[in-house]
Order: structure tokens, then sequence, then C-alpha cells
């Protein structure tokens, strides 16, 4: 009995976790510079550092590539770098700049013309799409003796670049942090002349608290919502923090400098905060309201069912709220999963009322066994993607959409068939850029590799594979040699016919009510829920979260006895990493299963 208490205790720590996870309300930091951003990458770099000083309520970031130069002409430019990338997508409300030091090297000071341009267009990268964080541009450390064999120069950057620098901050509306200035008198803590020490990383700390500690007033810090998409009868939560001493209005009512408010607006809304002081600050969040009538998703899994064998796919709806819907014309739940055999292709509809009227369609094929596509819009995982692709697009049927790797050593993709197969014919379609060495390892439904085929003179184009032979659950493609920047795959295409997988059950009606345990258990996106009914009758199927909070209804309605399953998608249910419960209740009785969701 403890052992199950403790089970369920660590269960609740994991949901409470992932649920503080998901509630992020911290200002994030992005520390962008070279090699003395970067320092050692550890614990004692200054933007660690800086985090260790700001406190909980700030999330610091190193984007720090050590040599880069902020010149998109110089020898190493910090454009062309994946940090840059990635600290866009951290989406920062704070950043610190520290370039120019590397800009003062031969080969790159005879672009300085450029430099100012270029610094304007780096701020302006980060204010796109309706951004606004707060830009704190730094006065490089002082350079410490004569120019060494990295070619930075002490004269060129603090007596051209530094100049350049500040007007920039002027230009762009910047803040400033003079490094310059705080570690003038600090020779001692410059071994090489250029990169501090621990002390000194510990020194360039203090010195970036101190500036953003003590911010001018009238500045705002963050200002959002923790969901900017609302339905009828929900409600969202505006936060904010202003810098102290600010005067602040929330759409022109006083509020706190550091404060939230739950807000649930009939209609999309502009919200307005404005602080003033020693500056003055305005930022917008909008909240849009989604009004009934709306089919937010509509989908078949699996699209292509084989002739004759009187298989199931589960066709998945989610509505808006208030929404009035009909599958076929006959009324179902707002949003909800079903269970269908066609005998032969067909599409079926999803039409959806309120404020406004929505219809969609999603066409089930019955197909011979030999010509269906096995690997057709089937579940994918793998290495990496480029930044904005979808490892999905390799298997989404459109010849003009590719899977790309986010890197060009060993990249893979791996497809899950959803049962075993017995592959005749794999295809891959390659873009311009293609692997040159590669491995197909075909595994069996336990994962364990049963058999694999290499090639080590690819040419790109369309490789094929036949007369494989062979029974799987899982194809993955293995990437170890590219020619070009980073693997393309624009499909992958897979053939063969099901395995049977032993006596048909027959087709008697369950001894008894019964909800089992859902497969996969922990899962990630999808999970099929089965329960058995003794007597017809209504049903009631629900997922709650630990605190008893409804957060999915994936039947309520009258069923006949026998078994049923329901494919789960939490990811239509917006939901987070955590701990659920899924209760079946029909004829008065009741019965509970945990689940574990993985995002």
């Amino acid at each position: 009995m403890k052992s199950g208490i403790l089970y369920v205790l660590a269960l609740l720590v994991i949901f409470l976790v992932t649920l503080t996870q998901a509630q992020d309300w911290t200002i994030r930091v992005a520390c962008i510079g070279n090699s003395i951003t970067i320092g050692s990458g550890g614990s004692t770099a200054w933007p660690q550092q800086l985090g260790q000083r700001l406190g909980s309520s700030y999330n610091v970031r190193n984007f720090g590539v050590s040599g880069t130069t902020l010149l998109r002409n110089g020898d190493f430019p910090y454009w062309n770098e994946s940090a840059f990338l990635q600290a866009q997508d951290f989406d920062p409300h704070i950043i610190i700049i520290t370039l120019g030091t590397n800009d003062s090297k031969p080969q790159n000071r005879i672009y300085l013309h450029e430099f100012f341009d270029d610094y304007m267009e780096f701020i302006n990268v980060f204010r796109k799409d309706g951004r606004d964080p707060q830009i704190y541009i730094c006065n490089p450390c002082p350079v410490f003796g004569a120019e060494g064999a990295s070619g930075i120069n002490g004269t060129v950057l603090h007596q051209q670049i530094t100049p350049i620098v500040d007007s920039v901050r002027t230009a762009a509306g910047g803040f400033l942090i003079d490094w310059y200035k705080a570690m003038l008198n600090q020779e001692a803590l410059f071994p090489d002349g250029i990169h501090p020490n621990t002390t000194g990383y510990a020194m360039m700390a203090d010195t970036a608290a101190f500036y953003l500690n003590n911010s001018p007033s009238g500045c705002i810090r963050l200002f959002a919502g923790t969901d900017t998409e609302v339905e009828a009868g929900e409600n969202t939560m505006l936060y904010w923090e202003a810098t102290p001493g600010s005067l602040v209005t929330l759409d022109g009512v006083p509020v706190q400098t550091i404060d939230s408010m739950v807000v649930a607006p009939p209609q999309s809304t502009v919200y307005t905060l404005i602080a003033t002081g020693a500056v003055a600050d305005t930022k917008r969040v909008v909240i849009d309201n989604i009004p009934p009538g709306r089919i937010k998703s509509f989908t078949a899994y699996p699209l292509q069912l084989d002739a004759g064998a009187a298989d199931t796919s589960f066709i998945t709806w989610t509505t808006t709220n208030g929404s009035q819907v009909t599958f076929d014309g006959a009324p179902v739940t707002q949003n909800g999963t079903l269970a269908v055999l066609p005998a032969q292709t067909t599409t079926y509809t999803l039409a959806a009322s309120g404020v406004e009227n929505h219809t969609r369609q999603v066409t089930v094929e019955v197909l011979p066994s030999e010509v269906i596509n096995r690997a057709l819009r089937h579940p994918v995982t793998f290495s990496s993607t480029l930044r904005g692709g979808d490892a999905n697009w390799a298997v989404d049927g459109d010849s003009a959409t590719a899977w790309q790797s986010g890197g060009k050593n060993t990249e893979w993709i791996m497809i899950d068939f959803g049962r075993t197969i017995s592959l005749n014919t794999l295809s891959i379609h390659w873009g311009t850029d293609f692997a040159v060495s590669y491995a197909i390892h075909f595994l069996d439904a336990s994962g364990k590799a049963i058999k694999s085929v290499t090639q080590t003179k690819g040419d790109g184009g369309v490789d094929e594979i036949l007369n494989i032979g062979i029974q799987a659950r899982y194809i993955r493609l293995l990437c170890t040699k590219i020619y070009g920047t980073n693997y393309t795959v624009h499909e992958i295409e897979a053939f063969g016919t099901t395995v049977p997988v032993g006596v048909k059950r027959p087709e008697v009606q369950p001894a008894a009510f019964q909800l089992l345990q859902n497969y996969p258990n922990p899962f990630n996106a999808a999970t099929r829920i089965d329960y058995q009914l003794a007597l017809p009758g209504r049903v009631s199927l629900k997922v709650f979260d630990l605190l008893g909070r409804e957060v999915a209804v994936l039947v309520e309605a009258v069923r006949p006895a026998g078994s049923c399953s329901i494919l789960f998608d939490a990811d239509h249910w917006k939901m987070a990493s955590g701990v659920y419960v899924c209760r079946l209740e029909s004829q008065g009785e009741v019965a509970l299963k945990e689940m574990v969701y993985i995002k």
C-alpha cells in the first residue's frame, strides 16, 4: 500500500512540475556575443552568473559564439550561426548584445563603413512581427596590450567601433551596458589582454545586473497573456512587469508595476499597457476570441484501409465552445472520436454551426492492399529538423514539401506503420541535398532491427529498394554522409501487405463492464483507449487532470453493448504533459485508469 501511495505522489510531483513549466512567466534575457560572452560555456560565464544574480523571475540564456563578428562581411559573421536563429526563437524580452571586438581585426576593419547599417538591421531582426524587446547595447570590454596574433586591435575597437556602437544605441532607442568603463582599470583580470578570468566574469555579471536593476522608470519588462486565444466561456490571464518607479495603466486604468489580471474578452480585444517615468513605454497584447461554429481540426487515421479486411479508421474532430456539430448529418459532441469501418472509399462530412458556420470533409480510401502507401501520414520520429520545417512533410504525400535535417552529420528519421507490414518496396525521394551514404533499418514491433540495407554511393533522385521480403513495424533511414547542406527527403513511400495477427476474435458480448489500460502508456500525442459494455446505454468517457478538472470529453452518447475503441489525441485538447485519469461511466458503474502524457 505504501509503495502505491508513493507512486501516486511521484506522479503528482511530475504533474505539478510540468504545470509550473507550462506557466512560464519569467522575463527572458538573451545574451548575444562572442568568446567573451560564451566563456567556458559553463557556470562561470557572465550570462550564467547574471541569471543567478537576477533570480528566479528571470530566464537568462547564453547565445555567445566564439570569434564572431557583427559585420555581415566579416570573417565569421554571427548572422550565419545557429545561435542567431535560436536567440530569435527564444523570443526574449531583453537582449544584451556584446559584439564588435572581432570586427577590429585587419580582415574585418575594411568593412567598418557597413558596421552601423549591419547593427541596425541586426536589431530590427528581433523587432519583426510586432516584437518589441528591450535592447541593451554594450560598449566592448577594453583590450590590453598591443595587437596580437588574433589581430584584435584595441585602438581600432575603442576609437572607431565604440563610437559607432554608441550611435546605434541612440538611433535604435536602446540602453547601455558599458563594459569598457567598468573593466578599464582591471587589466589583471584579463590574462591574455582580451578575455576575462573567472573573477572578471563575475565582475561583468555584477555590472550587467546593476544596469538591469537600475533601468530607468517607465520601462515595461514584459506584457503577455497565458493564452492569446480564448473561446466562449474561457478566460486568460494578462501579466506584466515594469521597472520600479513607473506609473502604469492598463487600458487607461492605473495598475501596479508588477501584477496580473484575468480577462474574458467577448470578442477579439487589444489590451494596451503604458508605463511612464524617466522614459515612456507602450506594449500591446491581442487576445483573439474564437466564436462558436469553427472547426479546429478534422482528421482520420489511417487514411487508407485494406479492401476486404474490415479495417478501422479513427476520425477525430475538435470545434470551438458552443458549437452545434453534426457528423454526416447526425448530431455529435463538440469534440470527439469515431471508429469507422467503410467497405469502400468514403467521404465523411463534419459541420459546425454557431456564430460561424464551417464544413470540412475527410476521405478514407479503401484500396487493394498492394497499392497502399504504408508510410502516408503515419507517425514519425527524427533526430532533428531544419528551423521552421516539419519532419511529417516526408510522409504527407506532397512532393513539394520535404523533411530537412537540422544538421549534416549523422541524422535519422523513423516511420511507424502502426502494425506489422510484409514490405515489398520502399522508395526514397531525395531533394537537391541528399545522403551519399545511408542505411535503412527494418525493425519489428519490439523495436529490434531485423534487417538493414546500406548505400555508400548514393546520387540523389529516387532510390527504390525492391523485393524486401521482411515483416516490419518500423523503418529507420539513417543518413551518415551528405551531399549539400541538409539532408532533404521529399517523400518516403512503403508498399506491402498487412500481416495477419492471429485468429479473429469471435463476435460475442463482453461478460462485464470494463475499461482497459490505454496503449501506449506513457504516450506522446495519441493513445488507444478500449472499453467494454455488457449492456447498452448512455456512456460517458472523459479525461481529468489530477486536480479533478475535466480536460477532454471522448464519448457522451448512447452506445450498444460490445467492445469499443477510441483514439485519444491529446494535442487536439491542448493538454500539457502530466498525469491524467480516464473515467468510464455507464449504467451506474464507474471505472478509472491513469494515463501519463509526455508532450
